[in-house]
């Protein structure tokens, strides 16, 4: 029943993972993408389908790859991109023009960065004793609060500077109940302000730091 499970969820993980790597392929090239279009209607997102299911089942077959090693790291790696993503997500739940009167208020702004916070330190820490197993465990919370700290300034600045007037603020009752966002193509893109430039350019470089040390534990650079 145990193997079971595990077959399970290792072919519903195979195709969410697949399935949303297409997706995230047809969007950026604006492509026809949809499970319930025809292979002849969007031959391009089921061909990337099947081609992301079969690379990953024929680096899973090489002889010899510690399969181990690389699920945990494949784990380190998603838990760099959960919180970025969520920083992102805050950002977006901030954007009048996008959600007009349904933007976060304080409260839910503060709740939603010291979660975020929390799940930054948490994948810190799961990079550093992944890539560094040796490394005390009191040196790594050293490290995971720094970085930690490092990344709340610009972030929590970010929050604090993007709350300009609320333009919404003037509707009715009514209105508000009846407000839904504008299309996509009416969406203007968002004001480049300072803080907003910090706090993205400080997660490209948290991405790209810890992406390059797993890399190199990957490809058994590092001592272990």
């Amino acid at each position: 029943m145990f193997a079971v499970a595990l077959l399970n969820a290792s072919l519903l993980g195979a195709a969410a993972v697949s399935l949303s790597g297409t997706y995230a392929i047809a969007e950026v090239f604006g492509l026809k993408h949809s499970l319930h279009r025809s292979w002849r209607d969007a031959k391009t997102f089921h061909a990337s389908f099947t081609v992301i299911i079969a690379v990953a089942a024929g680096v899973v077959l090489l002889p010899g790859l510690p399969l181990g090693a690389l699920t945990t790291l494949v784990q380190a790696l998603a838990g760099i991109l959960l919180p970025s993503t969520l920083v992102l997500l805050l950002l977006l739940c901030n954007d009048e023009q996008l959600l007009g009167p349904m933007t976060n208020g304080r409260w839910l702004n503060l709740a939603a960065s010291v979660a975020i916070a929390i799940l930054l330190g948490l994948c810190t820490l799961l990079v550093i004793t992944t890539v560094l197993p040796a490394l005390d465990l009191e040196a790594a919370l050293i490290a995971t609060t720094g970085l930690l700290l490092a990344g709340a300034i610009p972030v929590g600045a970010t929050i604090l500077a993007d709350r300009r007037s609320r333009s919404a603020g003037d509707l009715t009752p009514w209105q508000r109940r009846t407000w839904s966002a504008p299309t996509l193509e009416l969406i203007g893109p968002a004001s480049p302000t300072r803080p907003r430039l910090l706090a993205l350019g400080f997660l490209r470089g948290y991405i790209l730091l810890v992406g390059a040390l797993l890399l190199l534990k990957l490809l058994g650079l590092l001592p272990t």
